[in-house]
């Protein structure tokens, strides 16, 4: 399921609370209802909209998912199945959502038309002009907006509004920015390079399956939108400069919060 909703038949969550500034918490509850219909693959956490704010002007935004969170240190978790559900998620959003609308940022799925911010970031728009990427939507805004729990991978945040469409690769980019947190500092190389290869093997996989003998509805065939090593490692340094969205969390995401809830009744 998309969102995880109180109530649902989970019998573990996980959970915690952000800290974030008044017009961030409101922003994010917008970009949140967006995403649920723009791309409902992904997996987004439950997040109670705050009843008051702080004297500094500070929204507290209690989120939770299902399952139990994965240890920081779980390689098959960190190193291969974020990343490659990552890649997944990226085909996706442009198979379905964003391929036949490159040039002009809108988005129709369904009955939904919206239009979005196309590559404001001005080291995207130059990277853009010059290797005219496949694009998809922004997911990954830094290491805690991700929460991997055994029922999958949660987003707790995302990227503030207007939505941003940004090129295919850009979301593994961004979690390799976060590489100190996921490996040693001499296992640098083997994170990345085990990191690039699950995420291209599924995206891949995915464009192959809806397109096996035909091209992509952007024109592509599927092995030409995997981005290139130097695209990724770009994509990071662009990701690394981008601040972070409000205050990290007061709890260390390390120690997760778990707590057994009741089961939904039949």
């Amino acid at each position: 399921m998309p969102i995880y909703t109180i109530g649902d038949d989970r019998t573990t969550v996980t959970h915690g609370v952000d800290i974030l500034p008044i017009g961030v918490a409101a922003d994010m509850a917008n970009v949140f209802s967006y995403m649920a219909r723009l791309h409902p693959d992904v997996g987004l956490a439950h997040r109670d909209l705050p009843t008051g704010t702080d004297v500094a002007g500070f929204d507290r935004v209690r989120w939770m998912v299902p399952g139990v969170e994965c240890a920081a240190d779980d390689r098959e978790v960190w190193w291969k199945r974020v990343p490659a559900t990552l890649g997944a998620l990226d085909a996706d959003a442009h198979i379905h959502t964003l391929g036949a609308y490159e040039t002009d940022g809108i988005v129709a799925r369904d009955r939904l038309v919206c239009r979005l911010g196309l590559l404001e970031n001005p080291q995207l728009a130059k990277s853009h002009a010059e290797w005219r990427p496949p694009l998809t939507l922004g997911l990954v805004t830094d290491a805690h907006a991700l929460v991997a729990t055994d029922h999958g991978l949660w987003f707790r945040r995302l990227p503030l509004p207007p939505l941003a469409i940004v090129p295919v690769g850009y979301n593994l980019g961004a979690y390799l920015a976060a590489l100190p947190g996921l490996a040693g500092e001499d296992e640098h190389e083997a994170f990345e390079t085990t990191v690039v290869s699950h995420y291209t093997a599924a995206l891949l996989d995915a464009l192959t399956h809806r397109f096996p003998t035909t091209f992509c509805i952007c024109g592509r065939t599927p092995a030409e939108h995997a981005p290139e090593p130097h695209q990724v490692s770009r994509y990071a340094d662009i990701a690394a400069e981008a601040p972070a969205i409000g205050t990290p969390p007061r709890r260390d995401r390390h120690t997760p919060a778990v707590v057994d809830v009741p089961a939904a009744q039949p």
